[in-house]
């Protein structure tokens, strides 16, 4: 039986005890709502190194370290030169996007931002060495840093 999870260090209570994780991951309110700005929290805070060996090294730390235990984690663009991530915040309709390039011999981590769902879906990005844009699935522009 499952009744807790371990994530980034800490015992995370579920709302009740799952006889698989496949149970607890497939049930919505999988989370009792007094955790929810715990592990939001702990999302949101996680430090993730600017530095990563490759790309595979930058994915492999958000799955390991920020995504929360049967919950999203998107990679996008796995064909193109910036490495657009996002790690869904747990029943908080946002994300943590976290997006990479590679520099020299490794890939930076050049901007890590949390985005409300509501503001429209990110689906690309596009970097050019000074400004980076986000894009929805039409085109429209939905943040430049």
């Amino acid at each position: 039986m499952i009744d807790a999870l371990d994530y980034q260090g800490e015992t995370i209570p579920l709302a009740r005890s799952y006889a698989s994780f496949e149970e607890y991951r497939d049930d919505p309110h999988n989370l009792p709502n007094t955790e929810i700005p715990r592990i939001e929290t702990l999302i949101k805070n996680a430090v993730v190194p600017a530095r990563h060996s490759t790309r595979q090294a930058l994915e492999d730390f958000l799955v390991n370290t920020i995504m929360f235990p049967g919950y999203g984690l998107s990679l996008l663009q796995l064909s193109k030169p910036v490495a657009l991530n996002a790690v869904e915040v747990p029943q908080m309709a946002e994300d943590r996007w976290i997006t990479a390039v590679p520099h020299n011999d490794h890939w930076l981590v050049i901007d890590d931002f949390v985005w409300p769902l509501a503001k429209g879906a990110i689906n690309r990005a596009e970097y050019d060495g000074a400004h980076l844009r986000y894009y929805d699935g039409t085109g429209t522009l939905l943040r430049e840093k």
